[in-house]
């Protein structure tokens, strides 16, 4: 049983990262090569919360959302500081919060909202979205806008230079399956982005194969036999209960706009009835217990190739956090 107060795997968590990360990629090694492949339908395979959670992490990020907001803070902190020193006096980057970054992901990511199996919880504060006043917030809350003064195109023209430097400047990452992106890292924001990750084009590539590799995870457990099975069977029983959602997180979008539009009293009753029909029909349906299962399996067959790549990743991205923390705690 999946409940908020016991897990909330990678986005959103706030425990103490104390752990390395070639101590985290050994403790997953260890987990992938205990999994065992999926039996035909029936019962799902009992998955340890903790075995999921641990996978989870280390194939997304070590770092919580707090954390997260604080590079990217950091980096406009740099950046901001070189463009004045380059006489663009100007040039104030606001800072975002975790609010404004992550929205609707502060309280459930889909991963969660798949796995959220409470029958205590959804039937009192259904999946909390109401409850957590955050969640309320990020709907709220818009990004504030960047202020850039009119400039004529000779201007204009020395000031992307400033910022981003010259077309020869960018570092392209090609991907696996031939399509590639660029990423500006020359001028102030090249700076920015350096003093973040001093090996910038390795950290570009491994955490394009990162995001590859959490894509191809994604799709492959969801389109499994077991999930498509067992969602099939979900549907069903939410559709009797009178909510046609194609997948929990459907039902869970359903939940925020509801939250967003409703008073608190109004939308408090809808999450509650859908969270708890949500739980219902996963238990029928088995599906919390097989997705955990399948996404196991098939971290298995694809992450023990690039265990070294996504160590080197973790520890870039620790790196990056400490750093940054050092930049914001100076003011500097």
């Amino acid at each position: 049983m999946l409940s908020r107060s016991k897990w909330r795997p990678g986005i959103g968590k706030h425990r103490s990262r104390s752990k390395t990360a070639r101590h985290l990629w050994l403790v997953v090694a260890a987990l992938l090569a205990a999994c065992s492949t999926a039996e035909p339908l029936g019962p799902p395979p009992v998955v340890d919360e903790i075995e999921l959670e641990t996978v989870y992490d280390a194939v997304n990020t070590v770092l919580t959302q707090e954390q997260q907001v604080e590079v990217m803070n950091a980096i406009d902190t740099v950046v901001e500081q070189c463009m004045r020193q380059a006489g663009y006096e100007w040039f104030d980057y606001p800072g975002v919060t975790v609010e404004q970054v992550f929205a609707n992901d502060i309280f459930m990511s889909d991963f969660e909202v798949w796995l959220f199996n409470d029958p205590e919880m959804s039937g009192s504060d259904g999946y909390g979205v109401v409850s957590d006043s955050r969640q309320i917030r990020a709907i709220e809350t818009p990004r504030d806008e960047f202020f850039t003064p009119e400039m004529t195109p000779e201007d204009e023209e020395e000031y992307y230079l400033a910022f981003a430097g010259t077309e020869e400047e960018r570092i392209t990452i090609r991907r696996a399956n031939g399509s590639h992106f660029s990423q500006g890292a020359g001028g102030c924001l090249g700076v920015g982005l350096r003093t973040m990750h001093p090996d910038l084009e390795t950290y570009l590539r491994l955490n394009s194969v990162r995001k590859e590799l959490i894509s191809d995870l994604w799709t492959a457990t969801i389109e499994s036999a077991e999930v498509q099975a067992s969602l099939a069977i979900w549907a069903e029983c939410m559709r009797k209960e009178g909510y046609a959602f194609q997948d929990p997180p459907a039902a869970l979008e359903a939940v925020l706009t509801v939250a967003a539009d409703s008073t608190p009293n109004a939308a408090q009753a809808v999450e509650v009835s859908i969270a708890s029909k949500d739980v219902g029909c996963k238990e029928l349906s088995g599906l919390s217990g097989w997705f955990s299962a399948v996404f196991l399996r098939e971290a298995e067959a694809r992450l023990s190739d690039h265990m070294d790549d996504l160590t080197w990743l973790s520890d870039a991205q620790l790196g990056a956090a400490r750093r940054a923390a050092e930049i914001l705690s100076d003011g500097s």
